[in-house]
């Protein structure tokens, strides 16, 4: 059970899908587009330099990144749309592997591209353990969240973003009327205003990273205690490491009794909870019992992608042992799955490839296996 690493991966979705660059980055817009080397290339055809008439689409994305995975159908359409014009390239980053090596996860990346077939129609590349691109690009830009988009004209960067804004933006670089000088500044304001929100948030945060980085885990429940009486939009990043220190440096059953309190003050903590305790395995039938409690819960709420809950609950009912609801509620994720790819519900979030990773799941469990 690695919860601090997963704390780490976490946490990029927790806050903002975006963070704008930081005082002292070193990669900017107009500044010359680093080269893309030491990956693993996926799929399509290996970009090994910028070719002066054409742009490049740079879009950085993680198989546990469901923004990323709802972008990409959209964006195998710009890159049929702009072809000739353009070379679009998917680098996955950010893995999480635990204490394995970084590599370990590409059989699962892989097949993750090869499910999603046609709705991931542009050239994909994998990170490997040096992490080039996701510092050289990612780091060096001042970026903490995924997805995020570069856009490559001559050689140089033009702009970084969030790829639904990319079409339009495209559009005006093709046609003339994009004012890179206008994004630059802008962006760079954009910049300085998240540096120094995200200085403040860091202020509350860093008491508690310095105590669990010396193993004063009753120190650092207490500066989490402190930090959440702020209330700030911190509250689930530090509500998370509460549990997750409780649950690996003090007892399980401390981390239920705070996981209940969380789930009560906080009625989204159903859709979150959930999530977490399906990826620590060897906990305990009592705690995936209220994950599963919560997963049910979360069946009637807005907003609730009903394939993916059912999916969710499967995998718990796996880990608690109980392959036969598991097999039910994964043939429920089947059915809902493809009666909401049929109508078109839930847009991006239910793909081909979803569907085909719960049809995997469903025979591990009719064989009595974890996925």
């Amino acid at each position: 059970m690695n919860g601090q690493h997963y704390l780490k991966c976490l946490a990029f979705c927790l806050l903002v899908s975006i963070t704008y660059a930081k005082a002292g980055d070193t990669l900017r817009i107009g500044d010359p587009a680093p080269v893309i080397q030491t990956v693993k290339w996926l799929k399509g055809t290996p970009v090994t330099r910028y070719e002066k008439d054409k742009l490049y689409v740079l879009e950085f994305w993680a198989t546990w990144c469901g923004p990323c995975k709802a972008a990409m159908p959209h964006l195998s359409e710009l890159a049929a749309k702009y072809a000739g014009k353009a070379v679009f390239v998917g680098i996955d980053i950010w893995e999480k592997t635990g204490d394995k090596p970084y590599e370990s996860a590409l059989p699962a990346v892989e097949q993750f591209v090869k499910n999603m077939g046609d709705d991931m129609a542009y050239n994909v590349a994998a990170d490997n353990k040096s992490q080039y691109m996701a510092n050289r690009w990612m780091k060096a830009a001042g970026l903490s969240g995924i997805p995020a988009t570069f856009l490559i004209k001559e050689g140089n960067i033009i702009w970084i973003g969030h790829p639904s804004n990319l079409e339009e933006v495209m559009d005006n670089v093709i046609s003339g009327k994009f004012d890179e000088a206008k994004f630059a500044s802008e962006y760079s304001k954009k910049a300085s205003a998240s540096a120094a929100a995200m200085a403040g948030y860091m202020a509350i945060l860093q008491p508690v990273n310095d105590a669990l980085e010396a193993k004063d885990y009753k120190k650092a429940i207490a500066e989490i205690d402190r930090a959440l009486t702020r209330k700030t939009i911190m509250d689930t990043k530090l509500r998370y490491m509460k549990f997750t220190t409780l649950l690996e440096h003090f007892s399980e059953q401390q981390a239920l009794d705070f996981a209940k309190e969380w789930r009560k003050e906080q009625p989204a903590a159903e859709n979150i909870l959930p999530d977490i305790i399906s990826r620590l395995l060897g906990l305990s039938k009592d705690m995936y019992t209220f994950a599963l409690e919560c997963a049910a819960g979360s069946l009637s709420k807005p907003g609730t992608i009903i394939p993916q809950a059912y999916h969710l609950m499967a995998t718990l009912h796996a880990e608690k042992g109980d392959f036969t609801n598991a097999v039910a509620c994964e043939e429920k994720a089947i059915k809902e799955g493809k009666d909401a790819l049929a109508s078109g519900k839930y847009a991006s979030a239910i793909l081909p490839g979803t569907i085909k990773g719960f049809e995997d799941a469903l025979l591990a469990y009719k064989a009595g296996k974890l996925q």
